[in-house]
């Protein structure tokens, strides 16, 4: 009986534990999802992955254009690496 007894009251300990480390994680995941929304306007995780995506695309673009800026430079005034 004492062995079944301890027994619950470590489960019921373990219990708290867990709902206590639930809310917590609820509460920062309300908090990620408010800045998401302020800082991307996304509402959801889908919605910031194709923002990162549109992201990535515009980086590559822009990385694309100064490399050819560049390589017209090093053209037009005979520069060498």
């Amino acid at each position: 009986m004492k062995q079944t007894t301890e027994a619950l009251l470590a489960l019921q300990s373990e219990i708290q534990k867990a709902t206590s480390n639930a809310a917590e994680l609820g509460g920062q995941l309300k908090a990620v999802k408010k800045q998401m929304k302020e800082d991307w306007g996304c509402n959801t995780l889908e919605e910031a992955e194709e923002k990162l995506e549109e992201i990535n695309t515009n980086i590559s673009t822009i990385s694309k254009k100064i490399q050819k800026g560049l390589d017209k430079l090093q053209d037009e005034y005979n520069i060498q690496e």
